[in-house]
């Protein structure tokens, strides 16, 4: 699943350990793309003395382009993250902002900020509007403690595989059926975890966590479906109905009948 974070403006004016580690990590998290103008390298040039480590690690990552938004074109926050920035400042918060809103690609964005600005804000949804249109995206403030690493650690598919069983026997006593997911292993969960994550990155839903979610199963010739029941945790089990799978995964994959 492909991810795009913007870098607030005071961070590259001026928060070279934010930046840094920002970018370290976006240097080898594949499907993360910094949303970026060319004229950054000026601000960098004149303000960092890391300017050249920043400068090396931009070249690593990939990046989005954005340039200036429409000058009839306002944006509004919530929270207001425009508080306490000056007017060009302010302005390029603006672009960003206008940007993100405009390009559908990827589905799920990122706002990073270095500090709170003083209106108390918090790591939270943040909703960027330009009057006819919005977009909610997961905001970062990196002064209360989280990192781009740490949300990337937080926010990812987890399985949790106690409702199903691995075998073909679906009979479990009294009368219950359970589903089979014939990938899972309970002593060894790594193909049944490669196929979670491969179904989330499959995954285009705006939403986050996306549910349900679904995959091809090479080794057992199966579509598989995931499905959430709680903070970032799945439990899978084998389709028995091709129906069921989305036209797109079954395109992908080229598996059209069961």
């Amino acid at each position: 699943m492909d991810w795009q974070v913007a870098i607030d403006i005071k961070a590259w004016e001026s928060d070279s350990s934010m930046l840094i580690d920002s970018l370290s990590f976006a240097k080898h998290r594949i499907g993360l793309r910094v949303l970026f103008a060319d004229h950054i390298y000026h601000v960098i040039s004149s303000n960092h003395l890391n300017s050249w480590l920043i400068c090396n690690l931009l070249g690593n990552v990939q990046k989005d382009f954005y340039s200036k938004r429409p000058e009839d074109v306002c944006m509004a926050f919530s929270p207001n993250i425009s508080v306490g920035l000056n007017p060009n400042e302010e302005d390029e918060t603006e672009d960003v902002a206008y940007s993100m809103l405009q390009l559908a690609e990827p589905p799920h964005k990122i706002y990073e900020i270095a500090v709170a600005r003083p209106n108390g804000t918090t790591d939270t949804n943040l909703t960027i509007t330009d009057g006819s249109s919005s977009k909610n995206v997961n905001l970062i403030i990196t002064s209360n403690g989280i990192s781009l690493e740490q949300f990337f650690a937080h926010n990812h598919p987890k399985l949790q595989q106690a409702k199903h069983i691995s075998q073909q026997t679906r009979y479990i006593g009294g009368g219950k059926i359970a589903s089979t997911f014939k990938a899972w292993n309970p002593n060894d969960e790594s193909y049944a975890i490669e196929l979670l994550d491969k179904a989330f990155g499959d995954s285009g839903s705006p939403n986050l966590p996306p549910t349900p979610i679904y995959t091809w199963d090479s080794r057992n010739e199966n579509y598989v479906k995931f499905m959430h029941s709680g903070n970032w945790e799945y439990h899978g089990y084998d389709l028995e109905d091709f129906n069921e799978v989305p036209h797109e995964i079954k395109e992908r994959y080229n598996h059209w009948k069961k």
